[in-house]
């Protein structure tokens, strides 16, 4: 008699907190149904979260009740909102280690996308130097010189270094030209450099002739 009477407790405890997660009260219901140990109830619960946009309350029911299929549904939806961190961390939870070619599967994703910074993350969490060097060719394409010389120094790439120096000088950034240049002992083109940054300097560059400079004699001329 008094296991019928607790299972019926046990019963009416799983409708009412049924009833609440269908009234949008899934934080109550959650805590019902952990009290019964109801891996169902959680998964139901999860559902809810992942329909109201709440990714990260409905991973941790996931996790919860081992839900491979659902931890595999919050990986994806962390992925296409762009969110490395968390798509990286919910793999970590369904893999024991993830896998490189999984790490390589979203760098790809992010690349195709155009974000390239999470597309480097998951190129270096890969190991795949190849894909770090594609990747520094985009930054250069994209002329953001820093990040592809930042990844040619990683990459130990002397020739795309001296290919981002000559992009520097084309751009008129002599100093970072030239510094990039002694970096590589190329003493030709860290000269080529120095010449170009002292004729831009100089006051015909300016738009002033010799002749136009003002004249320390000159009663008018203050220095």
């Amino acid at each position: 008699m008094v296991d019928f009477l607790f299972s019926k407790k046990k019963r009416d405890e799983r409708k009412q907190a049924e009833e609440m997660l269908a009234r949008g009260d899934a934080d109550a219901a959650v805590k019902i149904f952990r009290q019964l140990g109801h891996a169902a109830g959680l998964r139901a619960a999860a559902e809810h979260y992942l329909a109201h946009n709440n990714v990260k309350k409905a991973a941790q029911l996931y996790e919860e009740t081992a839900s491979t299929e659902g931890l595999h549904r919050v990986a994806g939806l962390w992925l296409e909102r762009g969110n490395f961190g968390e798509t990286e961390r919910v793999l970590k939870l369904i893999h024991r280690e993830v896998p490189a070619a999984e790490y390589l599967r979203l760098a790809r994703t992010f690349l195709e996308r155009g974000d390239l910074a999470a597309a480097e993350k998951a190129f270096v969490a890969a190991g795949h130097e190849a894909g770090l060097g594609e990747l520094a060719e985009r930054y250069l394409d994209k002329h953001d010189l820093g990040n592809a010389v930042r990844l040619l120094r990683r990459l130990g790439d002397r020739d795309g270094l001296a290919r981002c120096a000559r992009a520097y000088l084309d751009a008129g950034d002599f100093s970072r030209a030239e510094k990039l240049f002694a970096e590589l002992g190329d003493e030709a083109g860290r000269r080529d450099a120095a010449a170009r940054r002292a004729a831009a300097a100089s006051p015909a560059a300016a738009g002033l002739r010799p002749d136009e400079r003002p004249d320390p004699e000159d009663p008018n001329f203050k220095p």
